[in-house]
């Protein structure tokens, strides 16, 4: 793929890839909403709360996704980040910021949700705790401002169209095939992080950091469940022992997956900034794999509980007519 007509059509392709992949995962997460809803009264109103916040912010992270389907070019270590959906129609630098700034901020926030939901089912099955939706509030608040904090750094490390510096920048794009598609032509809007920025490698260093020790905290809540379960797997049924450990498996993948799929492609993009690797087409795999995450929330919803799984096997496979959703319930302590 080297000439200029390869690369629009591969970018053509990439844009519509986008949209579907946001727009699976909106309608997954309604989905998920309305088995959430329609769910009978023995389900934990906290933990309803959860799950309803988690596919909330996958909802606006794809919503925003697909306004902004942003696309990312590395030359030398000067970073591109060009608008190519909906949003190009509005060619003003600071709208651009934002609606990057708050794309990042609902794919951090999605990737933490899966820290509270594996707390929370700590605090109720080892600790015994009883959780109110204000508790479950406020345990998201520390991470609400941690995604805020990771995503504001954008505003100080773009470049400002005011400055010489941003015409120089953009000027090193290929316009070819960027300006492809683009509305305003070669006068479309590009947010250049200049790699003179020293505060851009902080910033970095700080959210790979909170992913890490994200990663962690599932990991460690895991085994501290698993170890309480295995001290009690006397004291339990056949069937309640199987329940409990597909709680874990849908916990465990539901915490751990947005995490992978976010916490890699940002590693090894630093590590390649850092000691000058050529990125050539390796920023597609960064932007196709942070654009999984809001699939993955309602995915495990609805496939992994088995309740939820049985219902849309029946609505799809058995039967022929429009159907009302059986009471469903999750078998938490």
């Amino acid at each position: 793929m080297n000439s200029g007509q390869e690369r629009s059509l591969f970018l053509y392709i990439y844009k519509y890839l986008i949209f579907i992949i946001q727009f699976c995962g909106i309608f997954f997460n309604f989905i998920a909403i309305y088995f959430l809803k329609n769910d009978n009264k023995r389900t934990k109103k906290s933990y309803k709360t959860i799950l309803l916040i988690h596919c909330f912010m996958d909802i606006c992270l794809g919503i925003f996704h697909i306004l902004g389907i942003y696309q990312i070019e590395i030359i030398g270590t000067v970073v591109f980040i060009t608008v190519d959906g909906p949003l190009q129609y509005i060619n003003i630098f600071i709208v651009h910021v934002l609606s990057f700034v708050i794309t990042t901020f609902f794919s951090c926030s999605s990737v933490f949700c899966g820290c509270i939901t594996i707390i929370y089912r700590y605090l109720i099955v080892v600790k015994s705790k009883i959780i109110k939706t204000t508790d479950i509030i406020k345990m998201f608040i520390p991470m609400l401002l941690l995604s805020g904090i990771i995503s504001i750094q954008y505003i100080i490390t773009f470049c400002s169209p005011n400055t010489k510096e941003y015409y120089i920048y953009k000027n090193l794009l290929d316009v070819n095939y960027w300006s492809s598609g683009k509305i305003y032509d070669d006068n479309f809007i590009t947010l250049i992080i200049p790699s003179f920025k020293e505060i851009t490698a902080l910033f970095k260093l700080l959210e790979i950091s909170c992913y890490f020790i994200a990663a962690i905290i599932v990991i460690l809540f895991k085994i501290l469940i698993s170890k309480y379960l295995k001290n009690k797997k006397n004291s339990m049924s056949i069937s309640t022992l199987k329940k409990e450990k597909q709680i874990q498996r849908t916990l465990i993948v539901q915490a751990l997956l947005p995490i992978i799929l976010f916490y890699i492609p940002n590693i090894l993009l630093t590590f390649m900034i850092i000691f000058h690797i050529p990125f050539q087409y390796y920023t597609i795999f960064i932007t196709i794999s942070i654009t999984y995450v809001p699939l993955v929330n309602p995915c495990i919803i609805l496939l992994m509980t088995s309740q939820y799984r049985t219902k849309i096997f029946q609505v799809l496979w058995i039967n022929k007519k429009k159907i009302r959703p059986n009471t469903i319930s999750f078998f938490f302590k």
